[in-house]
């Protein structure tokens, strides 16, 4: 339905001219509402037709360069482990000096003389050094301590040749105790030193006395 644009009145459908004033019905067509187009996804290009509508081109899926998500992981490497000549490692060579020692002085001294004449590593013939002072200086300390009982049986002599006698049961006692202890700190000493060398340091255990032989009379 339409108006005539010269007088308004109203012009029915069908109707070639206005009924009041004679002037030729033009009727209009309706407007048709526009078409948009839905925006296009990224990396998507659109295209005008001819007839003014656009056109969507059918989205394509990024391609992405696998290779730069494939980087290989980097190990993280493991310290190289040092070996003595003999084809041990160094802490566990230095780990069986010290636990020769409780052993037998004798195999310890054995091995130590290996290591001070064919091994080069300087940790290794600190140890060496270290080990056997160690178990020198107990052994001298026991010693020591012998020298009592010793002592003792010259003083019994002594006495005895003026027709005396003295009960020293309790000074034997103590010696035996001494002698038992210095053995069993000797012994933990080593113990507590090997595990130590495993991984090729001296522990926080300090010999005044050994360590400062050892720094003076071992190179490196």
């Amino acid at each position: 339905m339409s108006y005539c644009k010269k007088c308004g009145e109203q012009i029915e459908a069908g109707m070639k001219f206005c009924k009041i004033c004679g002037e030729p019905a033009i009727v209009e067509p309706i407007p048709k509402p526009p078409s948009y187009a839905s925006p296009a996804a990224p990396g998507a290009a659109s295209q005008t037709s001819p007839s003014g509508t656009y056109q969507q081109q059918q989205y394509k899926q990024p391609q992405y360069n696998q290779q730069q998500y494939n980087q290989p992981i980097q190990q993280i490497q493991q310290p190289t482990l040092v070996k003595a000549k003999i084809g041990i490692s160094l802490g566990l060579l230095g780990a069986a000096l010290y636990f020769m020692g409780i052993i037998s002085i004798v195999p310890q001294v054995l091995l130590a003389g290996y290591v001070l004449l064919f091994e080069e590593n300087a940790w290794l013939k600190k140890a060496a050094v270290r080990s056997v002072m160690i178990v020198i200086s107990f052994s001298i300390l026991s010693a020591a301590v012998g020298l009592l009982g010793n002592s003792q049986s010259i003083l019994i002599d002594l006495i005895g040749l003026f027709k005396g006698t003295i009960d020293l049961t309790w000074l034997t006692r103590i010696i035996s105790m001494c002698r038992t202890a210095i053995a069993f700190a000797q012994t933990i000493i080593l113990i507590v030193l090997g595990v130590s060398a495993l991984s090729q340091s001296h522990g926080d255990i300090k010999f005044a006395p050994v360590d400062n032989i050892v720094s003076k009379h071992v190179e490196g």
